[in-house]
C-alpha cells in the first residue's frame, strides 16, 4: 500500500484546455450541420430537432468547460497540498474513533493497521454499536494485548451515537474518525495532524480509495472515488472548503467538535441506544452534516490525498445503489439543514450558501445533465439516423473526460490502469449512478421514508 509521490499534473491542464478548443471548433461545425439537418424538416420534427440539438450543444460545453475549470481549481488544490508544512513538535495526542457494528470479519485488520501507523502519541476507541457477532469478542482481545485501544459496548442507535460514545470518552486534542471496515496507510496520522497545527482549520479530510481492485465494479468504484470524489475535494480545498470530510477518514480538532456540540448536537438521549454529541442522527450522513457545521462556524475544511484509508466498497451493483442512494438522501437532507441554520446565525459565513450551491449542482444538476444529454444524444441518432457524423463528437468528449481521469489518477497517485476503464465509467456504470440519483432525489422530494441500509 506505499505511495508514489504524485508528478506534476500541469500537462493535462494543457491537453484539456486543448480539448475545449477541438470540441468548441466541432461544435460549430455540428451547428452547421444542424442547420442544413433542420432546412427539410417541418412541424414537431422542426422543434424537436432544434431544441434536441441546441441543448445538446449546450450539455456538451457545460460538460467541457466543468472539467477544465474543476482541474484548474484541483491543480491549485495539489499545488498546496504537496507545499512543505511545518511539523508540529511535540506530536499532539490523538484519539481515534472506530464505530463498529458487525464487523467481527474486519475489526481486527482495520485495528492492526491503526496501531501501526507511524505516529508517538494516540489512542483507539472501539464502540460496539449493540453488535450481533463477534466484534465485541475480537476487538476486546486485541485491546487485552495492545493499552492503546479501548473498547465500549452501547444498545444499537447508529453511527453517530456510536460516535458520540467514542468522543465522550476521548481525551485527544485531536480526533480521528476511521470506519471498521477501513485501513489506514502508515503516515496518515503525521499528514493529517501537521495540517491542524494551524488553528483556523478545523477539518483535515483524507483520501478514500477502494482495497478490493480484483472485479471491474471495483476497479470502476476506484476511478469513481478517484475522479468524482478525489479531483473535486482537491479542488475545494484550494478554497478550504471542503463539503465532506469522508467517514473512512477524517480529522477533527476537539474545541471545534464541542464547539459544534454545544450550539447543535444531540442533547436529549430519549431514543433506544442514542447518545448525545456533535455527531447528529437526523440525517443519512452524518459526515457531511458534521462537515458543513465546522464550515458554519467559519473553520477552514481541507483535503490531504497523501493520508489513505483503504475502505471496503460494495462488490455487487444492488448494495452499491443502496449505498449511494443513501449517500445522495443524506448529503440533501444534510444541506437543506446546514441553509437553515446559516439563515438563523449571526454573521454566518457569507460565502457558504454559494458553495452549496455548488455542491447542490454536483450532486443533483450535474446528474442530470449527464442522464439528459445522452438521452438527446440517443434521440439525434434515431432521428437523423448520421451516427458516423455524431461518433467523432461523442469521441471528442471521451477524449475529455479521459484527460480529467488521467489528471485525477496523476495527483492522487492512483493506478494508471484506471484510465482504461473511462468508456465503460461514462458509457455505462456513471450512467447508471446518474438515474439511481434522480431517483434518490425524487424520493427525497417527496419525503419519501427510507430506513438505514
Amino acid at each position: 500500500m506505499a505511495r508514489v509521490k504524485p508528478r506534476s499534473p500541469a500537462l493535462f491542464l494543457v491537453t484539456g484546455t486543448l480539448g475545449a478548443i477541438v470540441l468548441v471548433t466541432a461544435q460549430l461545425y455540428y451547428f452547421v450541420k444542424l442547420q442544413l439537418i433542420i432546412g427539410g424538416l417541418t412541424g414537431p420534427a422542426f422543434w424537436l430537432t432544434v431544441a434536441f440539438g441546441t441543448s445538446f450543444l449546450l450539455s456538451c460545453w457545460i460538460a467541457a468547460a466543468r472539467y477544465l475549470f474543476m482541474m484548474f481549481c484541483a491543480y491549485f488544490g495539489w499545488a498546496r497540498a504537496v507545499r512543505p508544512v511545518r511539523r508540529p513538535v511535540p506530536w499532539p495526542f490523538v484519539s481515534v474513533l472506530v464505530p463498529a457494528f458487525n464487523e467481527d470479519s474486519r475489526i481486527a485488520e482495520t485495528l492492526r493497521s491503526i496501531l501501526a501507523v507511524d505516529y508517538p502519541n494516540f489512542e483507539v476507541l472501539v464502540v460496539d454499536d449493540g453488535s450481533q457477532d463477534d466484534t465485541l469478542a475480537v476487538a476486546t482481545d486485541i485491546a487485552g494485548r495492545d493499552g492503546r485501544v479501548r473498547v465500549f459496548r452501547k444498545p444499537n442507535g447508529g453511527k453517530s451515537s456510536a460516535l458520540n460514545t467514542g468522543f465522550r470518552q476521548s481525551t485527544g486534542a485531536f480526533v480521528l474518525c476511521v470506519d471498521a471496515d477501513s485501513q489506514l496507510e502508515p503516515n496518515a496520522l503525521r499528514r493529517m495532524v501537521r495540517l491542524l497545527d494551524d488553528s483556523d482549520v478545523g477539518v483535515v479530510a483524507g483520501e478514500v480509495r477502494d482495497r478490493e481492485r480484483s472485479t471491474h465494479m471495483a476497479q470502476l468504484q476506484a476511478l469513481d472515488l478517484a475522479l468524482m470524489n478525489g479531483m473535486p475535494r482537491l479542488a475545494q480545498s484550494n478554497f478550504s472548503q471542503v463539503l465532506i470530510a469522508p467517514g473512512p477518514i477524517a480529522m477533527f480538532r476537539r474545541d471545534i467538535l464541542l464547539e459544534i456540540w454545544r450550539r447543535w448536537g444531540s442533547r436529549t438521549e430519549s431514543a433506544p441506544g442514542a447518545v448525545a454529541g456533535p455527531w447528529e442522527s437526523d440525517t443519512f450522513a452524518e459526515d457531511c452534516d458534521v462537515t458543513l457545521n465546522t464550515l458554519l462556524l467559519g473553520k477552514r475544511v481541507i483535503f490531504e490525498p497523501a493520508a489513505i484509508s483503504y475502505t471496503t466498497a460494495p462488490v455487487r451493483l444492488i448494495p452499491l445503489l443502496n449505498q449511494r442512494y443513501r449517500w445522495i438522501r443524506g448529503n440533501i437532507q444534510a444541506i437543506r439543514k446546514c441553509l437553515r441554520r446559516w439563515h438563523e446565525m449571526p454573521k454566518a459565513p457569507a460565502a457558504l450558501p454559494i458553495w452549496l450551491g455548488i455542491f447542490l449542482v454536483e450532486t443533483v444538476a450535474w446528474p442530470a445533465v449527464n442522464v439528459y444529454g445522452l438521452t438527446l444524444f440517443v434521440v439525434l441518432v434515431a432521428t437523423v439516423g448520421q451516427i458516423g457524423n455524431l461518433l467523432p463528437w461523442y469521441l471528442i468528449l471521451l477524449a475529455i473526460e479521459l484527460n480529467a481521469a488521467a489528471f485525477s489518477v496523476r495527483v492522487l497517485g492512483e493506478q494508471p490502469m484506471l484510465m482504461t476503464l473511462t468508456p465503460i465509467f461514462r458509457s455505462a456504470y456513471s450512467v447508471i449512478l446518474d438515474i439511481n440519483t434522480l431517483c434518490a432525489l425524487c424520493a427525497e422530494l417527496f419525503r419519501q421514508r427510507m430506513k438505514w441500509a
